[in-house]
């Protein structure tokens, strides 16, 4: 009997269990193969039920690695190759899921997450895998001879020939969650222990703290800009969309996108800023004449009363309180800062100097390193032992493209597991 251990019932997790389940029905394997699931949770796929704010943004039509921050995209690209979006929504429909998209953006027909971890779960149930809730693994150690022996917060132990590792992180994880973990294994232990390289995790999705006054003068307003983020002189990501100011965090899907990076190159001692363009869609001279317009137009108003309409309110009194520039200013008398002003507006320059909470992000960028595992995601150096999911080091931008990995990675796992049984590629 061949037993194959799954730890983590997330998406990845769920999807290697049902993958190899399959297989084992599909091939009358059942007194051959045994697999066993065990997760921390009450049930399996419960972190679904929070993503894409309840509705399950599950992939995206507009795909590429490049949406991917990782070391080892050659790896990543294999993996996508036999498990794509197509593949994935094909399965999903088969599973009994309909789907609907917005611009590119998958979601089940119902618009609810609830939908996809129901349905998942009953496919798990109908197959010959095993599955125990409530069971936090503590500790996971191999022996000379490739068993693979997993301890649980209880003391009581499982022994499995081939292992997957499908634990999720502290990503959004609330206290409560944060509390019921701090018996659960450390993965920066475990990689030391089985000879893995591991990146220490960051927040990633996530928005950055800042300790600036503006932001308390502009807090709760919404605004279309660019955000650019920078190491030293190294652009790490710019991207354009809704920017959220907070009282004390730069937020919104352009900050998110990129904002794993910047906070790995924070944790490495880089001098990390965030550059924000107000209005990206003028050019300099453009935005000068505007507001050189303005001004000259309305003399013996106040600046802020004669520009207000370009930016909101709030906020231009917030870049002219930064300007030391008093509101009440005529805008006659003004006209010398108009340089400045446009400078600000177009290049408004945060440092990034404080390390949020890893239970903050959306998901977390770091974990064992992808390059020490082969395309079908088994550790080179200790062959048995596979991982899927956010323990390994790649993470998606926002649209879908996370889930989009668990699922992959769960399949190409689950799938090359019982390799001797049947052709993998067929």
């Amino acid at each position: 009997m061949i037993r194959i251990g799954i730890i983590g019932g997330g998406a990845s997790g769920m999807m290697a269990a049902i993958t190899a389940g399959e297989h084992i029905r599909q091939l009358h394997l059942e007194k051959q193969v045994q697999v066993t699931l065990l997760e921390a949770e009450a049930f399996p796929g419960k972190k679904i039920l929070s993503t894409g704010n309840g509705r399950c943004n599950f992939s995206n039509r507009d795909f590429s690695t490049d949406k991917y921050h990782t070391a080892s995209p050659d790896i990543a690209e294999a993996v996508f190759s036999c498990f794509g979006v197509q593949d994935l929504c094909s399965f999903l429909e088969r599973i009994g899921m309909r789907i609907k998209e917005r611009e590119g953006y998958l979601y089940p027909s119902t618009d609810s997450a609830a939908t996809v971890r129901d349905l998942l779960e009953r496919a798990l149930y109908r197959l010959p895998v095993t599955v125990h809730t409530d069971t936090m693994v503590s500790d996971i150690s191999i022996d000379e001879g490739g068993q693979f022996t997993v301890t649980c917060a209880d003391h009581k132990t499982c022994s499995f020939d081939r292992l997957i590792l499908s634990c999720g992180t502290k990503a959004g994880l609330s206290p409560k969650q944060m509390r019921e973990r701090e018996n659960s294994f450390d993965l920066a232990e475990l990689a030391k222990k089985l000879g893995l390289s591991f990146s220490a995790f960051v927040p990633g999705l996530v928005r950055l703290p800042m300790e600036d006054p503006f932001f308390k003068k502009t807090h709760g307003i919404r605004i279309d800009g660019e955000v650019s983020l920078f190491a030293e002189d190294r652009l790490l990501g710019r991207e354009k969309g809704e920017i959220q100011l907070t009282e004390k965090a730069l937020s919104g899907i352009p900050v998110f996108q990129h904002s794993a990076l910047a906070l790995q190159a924070l944790k490495e001692g880089k001098q990390v800023t965030a550059h924000v363009n107000l209005l990206p869609d003028l050019s300099a001279d453009a935005l000068w004449e505007d507001i050189s317009r303005r001004l000259s137009a309305y003399p013996e108003d106040t600046v802020s009363g004669a520009l207000l309409g370009l930016l909101p309110g709030k906020v231009l009194e917030a870049l002219l309180y930064r300007l030391g520039c008093k509101s009440s200013v005529k805008a006659g008398d003004f006209t010398g800062e108009i340089t400045h002003l446009v400078n600000a507006i177009r290049d408004l320059t945060f440092p990034v100097e404080i390390m949020p909470e890893l239970a903050s992000g959306q998901v977390c960028h770091g974990g064992l390193s992808l390059n020490a595992f082969t395309n079908n995601l088994e550790a080179k150096a200790l062959p048995g032992f596979y991982a899927t999911g956010e323990a390994l080091s790649i993470d998606g931008i926002c649209g879908g493209y996370n889930l989009q990995w668990a699922f992959s990675s769960g399949y190409v796992a689950g799938n090359h597991i019982l390799q001797e049984f049947y052709d993998p590629d067929q």
